[in-house]
């Protein structure tokens, strides 16, 4: 059977946890991504898999599904829709049945299933009126909840693009999925954190958190960014996502930290007018050939043996060794060593945003 993976979007219903260089289907919660529990899920199915996703987050798909045996994961990721006229069309999730299997349907259907709790964000369905309702408020998910109706997958067999609504509905049984907000509780914080709770307080935190006296609470404590939202009060996520997004894009962007192809970098301190990273690259990677209009870098290597591109020079740095690195000069760092290269980089400029980059040359087909 045919399989789509439709990891598309993941930002603005989710932020700050989804950003839109790491959107919540890639985000590395402890146990594994939600594109990598879908990915587990369906290859019970069918190994006949295509991935759709957009292409600046292509290589977290990819990577995962190489991770996984995937031969020619590469050819498998797209970034438009395509004319899929049969297949299992599924959105990631996360699914705490391991015993739970799907069979090709003999007809269009959509998958819904009876929730263990109030969902909100979610599509329900009465069974008896056959009727359709999407849920935002918290109190009419209370509603439909206790009156038996039931609650959208992610999971359709059918067409790309088409009206969920329009489809036949089949029962899913032995299976819960979390697609909801206010279902933080289920993704758990990095292993080297601690968090506190009660069981009307919601916390996801990268942070220790301690949250004592409060309730009907949902806390992100994010490595940037500290989200407390009341569960009383509608989702308004996607209009907090636009307003953010207006005030300080980078804001919606990335993390602290990013992943990229060749390794990550993670932001230590940024003011007006520079900004302090820590680089990683992998072995045997390197960062595009690439210059900057508005801003100069020092890079200082602290781990492992880098090779810089500078100019028409060639330098090879070992830990303790710096370089400058002056606006407009074309660079590339590549990691020459066996182990992690890491480099601290400090940006001076009167911009400092991700977009002050002009790619020459790329591994990653970015340019």
């Amino acid at each position: 059977m045919k399989i789509v993976i439709d990891a598309r979007g993941g930002v603005k219903e989710w932020w700050p946890i989804g950003r839109e260089l790491l959107p919540i289907h890639f985000y590395k919660f402890e146990g594994g991504s939600l594109f990598k529990r879908t990915l587990n899920f369906v290859l019970k199915t069918s190994k006949e898999i295509t991935v759709l996703v957009d292409e600046r987050n292509k290589f977290f798909a990819i990577e995962e599904m190489e991770k996984l045996g995937i031969k020619d994961s590469e050819n498998k990721v797209l970034f438009d829709e395509i004319n899929v006229k049969e297949a299992l069309i599924v959105k990631p999730f996360i699914i705490f049945s391991e015993s739970f299997d799907i069979s090709t349907p003999d007809r269009k259907v959509a998958y819904f299933y009876k929730p263990l709790k109030p969902k909100v964000n979610a599509l329900y369905f009465n069974e008896k009126e056959e009727e359709y309702v999407y849920v935002k408020d918290l109190e009419k998910a209370k509603e439909l909840f206790e009156n038996g109706w039931l609650v959208f997958s992610g999971m359709w067999y059918g067409n790309l693009g088409e009206d969920i609504q329009s489809l036949d509905v089949a029962k899913i049984k032995d299976i819960e999925i979390f697609t909801s907000f206010h279902d933080l509780s289920f993704f758990r914080s990095p292993a080297n954190v601690k968090t506190y709770s009660t069981n009307d307080v919601v916390i996801f935190a990268e942070n220790e958190t301690i949250v004592k006296g409060v309730g009907d609470l949902i806390v992100v404590n994010l490595a940037d960014i500290t989200y407390i939202e009341s569960v009383k009060e509608k989702s308004e996520n996607e209009k907090l996502y636009k307003e953010v997004k207006k005030e300080n894009s980078q804001k919606v962007s990335v993390h602290k930290t990013a992943y990229r192809p060749w390794g990550s970098y993670t932001v230590l301190e940024e003011k007006e007018g520079f900004k302090v990273k820590r680089i990683t690259v992998k072995p045997g990677k390197r960062l595009s050939l690439q210059y900057h209009f508005r801003r100069s870098e020092n890079w200082t290597v602290v781990k492992g043996v880098a090779k810089v591109r500078l100019g028409d020079k060639d330098l090879i740095l070992k830990p303790g060794d710096h370089v400058y690195i002056p606006k407009k000069e074309i660079h590339r760092l590549e990691n020459v060593g066996k182990e992690l290269l890491e480099v601290i980089e400090v940006q001076v400029g009167d911009y400092l945003g991700e977009d002050d980059i002009v790619r020459i040359e790329d591994d990653f087909k970015r340019v």
